[in-house]
């Protein structure tokens, strides 16, 4: 994608050049696609991440409930909500934008297709905390205890290749 997403004082803003920004979602805009399909007027956006063209995921913070909406924009416009998740706090998409993962920093992550429909990892990666994707969204790679696995995106039943690489980070510092 051309440019950065970021969050805003609440707002979701798309960086497509240095100096300049173009809101993609604003918080009057925000609180009318919340309550329209979450029945609630009061979100806070705590992590965006690009899928395609003006799609991506927004993890979304409601007041008084213990999980965060993953929920699916289309420019100002909230297409889907996908799950409610307890915890999670960040979000990544592959560079295509074909996949996209929810992280919660302690050995959790939901990984998810530009459709928002829920991916299994495959067996035997127990305690991811970290993922990464090759150029072309056709392989991930995912950080779990002290390696690497690695696996095909678009197989119906991935078999991980496990690489024994050391993760270099302290456990709290996990992204």
């Amino acid at each position: 994608h051309r440019g950065s997403l970021g969050i805003v004082r609440g707002e979701v803003g798309w960086y497509a050049y240095p100096g300049g920004v173009t809101m993609l979602l604003t918080r009057s805009q925000l609180a009318r696609e919340a309550e329209r399909e979450l029945g609630v007027r009061t979100v806070r956006v705590v992590a965006a991440a690009w899928l395609r063209n003006t799609r991506y995921a927004a993890l979304l913070e409601v007041p008084g409930r213990q999980e965060r909406v993953l929920a699916l924009f289309e420019a100002d416009r909230l297409i889907r909500h996908v799950a409610e998740l307890p915890a999670y706090r960040e979000l990544r998409s592959s560079p295509r934008g074909g996949w996209f993962a929810a992280l919660d920093g302690k050995g959790g992550l939901a990984l998810y297709d530009a459709e928002g429909e829920r991916v299994t990892l495959p067996p035997g990666l127990e305690g991811p905390h970290a993922i990464a994707w090759s150029r072309d969204d056709r392989l991930a790679a995912v950080a779990v205890g002290d390696g690497l696995a690695l696996f095909a995106t678009g197989s119906p039943n991935p078999v991980p290749v496990r690489l024994d690489v050391p993760v270099l980070c302290h456990p709290d510092e996990r992204r």
